[in-house]
């Protein structure tokens, strides 16, 4: 499935630990809120490992460069895991943990390798994104060619650890990862062609490309997660929609990083859907995105109180996303 992936991208013209030391490492570009994540630190670890040592240019792509959404997957599977199994004994509690560990690796090779064939047309932007010291490094060592390697070799390493977990249904989820964003990305090749010709985009196709490319990832890791721990279809059903939540938030979030930086029709774009007409005053935008993003904030909280968590523990989980 990876393959088709790419080269779905490929033809797009416009898509823009038990060491201490090891476990730090983990931290040096993200955020203090998840500064006190232990799992996460081994999740990094298994990152890094799977990356040959011959492979220098992976690790620095890995460690160093800054990409949508690095380690906050893997933060809300972990996190949210706490919440939803605090009944279980020891035993189960450290075997359950292991695999979970697993599912976050996937996810996160996941998300970096849909992050790298994306990016084939927008390498310099890729450089320019980073601070001096990986923009130099990443100019001697990269090319687009390169880019379609690592994003292959994080792609096969997801599909491989998938299979490992222990149940049928992870790998199957997570080839519907990959289907859903490359139908994705054809919406959005499509929309943003029809844009440049200044031809009309309705706001249901935009919808349609959020929905596919935005929140297939984070939707089905949690599904994966309730069939990891156990929960029943109706329940793990649930974690899907709160999946499909999250990664609404984390795209209006992500959008308002956007309206500052991509070319006036890319704006439009990726924010459609919240504008009554395409003649609305662009200015409006930040304001509208954050009243939407509330709106979301709270169904994300009625949605994670029919498991019975306790609404402190809620809020503190929305705070990480």
């Amino acid at each position: 499935m990876f393959r088709s992936f790419r080269q779905i991208l490929l033809n797009s013209s416009s898509f823009q630990q038990t060491s201490r030391m090891s476990y730090l490492k983990s931290f040096i570009f993200k955020g203090n809120e998840i500064s006190n994540c232990r799992e996460l630190g081994f999740v990094n670890q298994k990152m890094e490992q799977q990356i040959p040592s011959s492979m220098s240019a992976l690790k620095t792509i890995y460690n160093y460069v800054k990409y949508p959404q690095k380690h906050k997957y893997s933060l809300i599977i972990i996190e949210l895991s706490k919440l939803l199994r605090s009944n279980q004994d020891s035993l189960q509690q450290q075997k359950v943990n292991s695999q979970l560990i697993d599912l976050a690796v996937c996810t996160e090779n996941v998300n970096l390798a849909i992050y790298l064939h994306a990016s084939l047309s927008n390498f310099k932007n890729i450089i320019k994104d980073q601070n001096y010291f990986v923009a130099k490094i990443l100019e001697k060592t990269l090319s687009n060619k390169k880019l379609v390697l690592s994003g292959d070799f994080f792609h096969v390493k997801a599909s491989s650890l998938s299979s490992k977990i222990g149940y049928i249904e992870i790998p199957q989820y997570f080839s519907k990862i990959e289907e859903n964003v490359s139908k994705g990305m054809i919406i959005q090749e499509t929309l943003n062609k029809r844009m440049l010709k200044n031809e009309p985009v309705e706001q249901k196709e935009v919808e349609k490309m959020i929905e596919l490319r935005d929140t297939s990832l984070i939707s089905y890791s949690l599904k994966c997660l309730g069939v990891i721990i156990q929960l029943n279809q109706q329940d793990q059903e649930q974690l899907y929609q709160i999946g499909v939540t999250i990664g609404r938030i984390l795209h209006l979030k992500h959008s308002l990083i956007l309206n500052k930086q991509l070319p006036d029709g890319l704006i439009k774009l990726e924010l459609l859907k919240l504008f009554k007409s395409e003649k609305e005053p662009i200015e409006t935008t930040e304001e509208q995105v954050k009243v939407e993003k509330q709106k979301l904030i709270q169904q994300l909280k009625m949605q994670l109180q029919k498991f019975k968590i306790e609404e402190q523990k809620i809020n503190e989980f929305v705070r990480l996303i």
